[in-house]
């Protein structure tokens, strides 16, 4: 999966889990790229789309894009897909 690396961003998702974001693949729908560390299965590669929808993941994995510093990775990867 290619995508674009950016700076980590590490951050909860909205169940608590340990989630990191370092790329963003602009010719994906689910275009976040990163980490989520789930209690039953541990760190996991995941990819989120720009509402925050885990693909394959549960509803305690999602996240909320609105708080900084993911609003701040959303709104990057929103001019990147224009």
């Amino acid at each position: 999966m290619p995508y674009l690396k950016t700076d980590s961003v590490t951050d909860q998702s909205i169940g608590g889990y340990k989630i990191e974001i370092f790329g963003i693949d602009p010719t994906d729908e689910d275009c976040l790229v990163g980490t989520v560390d789930l209690p039953a299965s541990g760190r996991m590669d995941a990819k989120w789309n720009l509402n925050g929808i885990h693909r394959g993941g549960t509803d305690d994995s999602n996240l909320n894009l609105n708080n900084p510093p993911l609003s701040e990775i959303k709104s990057l990867a929103e001019k990147l897909r224009a």
